[in-house]
């Protein structure tokens, strides 16, 4: 009797642990159904005599095909067609939000999630409360929101008779001893892991600007950025031969309140 009470702490404290980890900021979602389409809608397009700009899909918080979960950052992904023939160079690509403040990309999850702590500050400082991932209208969510199917990290949480706790070890039925580690400690490594997963993810999906597009050809941009609330355009500055460009992406209306509370 006193084995099993032991073993159900055990148990329980183990799973707090695997419970509270997925509470430490943001994690893989590696049970997402819809991450590897490869069909995308177009949200918003523009062009001007050298190149065209679609914004192919916007990835927010818990959004459909997201591949973070509980993410603190937009991921926005561009097809550009270089309609020229010549080479066209994109400097840099900005998105501007609802108090006219223009947000570049930023590169690692630190900044990211920097990046948007200063602009949930500065709306806060405007009267207006954001939640990540709230707020957009019906048509926006059609293309870009629905909640993924994911299942909680740490799944599996191997069983066996005869586990006892002693003097703040666990003790096997063969003899084996181990330390008992503090949930919190655990929710700890558990956190550092996880951060590190993501932020390797974030390096490989990301596009490195400037990038070269070739004449007459076109390149997907990924491109990660705070997250922003109620976006209204899309700035991309762009050379040509060293001559300074710059085109203006107008975002509709169905934008208007993402992120709002």
């Amino acid at each position: 009797m006193h084995n099993n009470i032991n073993l159900f702490k055990i148990s329980f404290t183990l799973v707090l642990c695997v419970l509270l980890s997925a509470c430490y900021g943001p994690r893989l979602n590696k049970h997402n159904p819809q991450a590897n389409q490869s069909v995308t809608p177009t949200i918003a397009t523009t062009r001007d005599d050298a190149i065209k700009i679609d914004l192919q899909f916007l990835l927010i918080r818990n959004s459909a095909r997201s591949w973070a979960k509980d993410a603190k950052w937009d991921e926005y992904i561009f097809n550009i067609s270089n309609l020229i023939d010549d080479e066209v160079v994109i400097e840099n690509i900005s998105i501007v939000d609802s108090l006219g403040f223009a947000l570049d990309p930023q590169t690692t999850r630190k900044k990211l999630n920097k990046a948007t702590k200063k602009t949930k500050q500065r709306f806060k400082k405007a009267g207006i409360k954001i939640k990540l991932g709230n707020g957009s209208s019906h048509m926006l969510t059609k293309s870009i929101s629905g909640t993924v199917v994911g299942a909680g990290i740490g799944a599996g949480i191997a069983s066996g008779g005869g586990v006892t706790m002693t003097a703040g070890t666990l003790t096997t039925a063969g003899g084996a001893v181990f330390v008992a580690v503090p949930a919190a400690l655990v929710g700890g490594i558990v956190k550092i892991v996880n951060n590190s997963k993501v932020n390797n993810k974030i390096k490989k999906r990301q596009t490195t600007l400037p990038v070269d597009i070739n004449e007459n050809s076109s390149n997907l941009i990924d491109l990660f950025y705070s997250a922003i609330p109620s976006p209204e355009k899309i700035i991309i500055n762009y050379s040509i031969n060293n001559q300074k460009y710059k085109l203006k992406l107008v975002l509709p209306e169905s934008f208007n309140g993402l992120h709002y509370k």
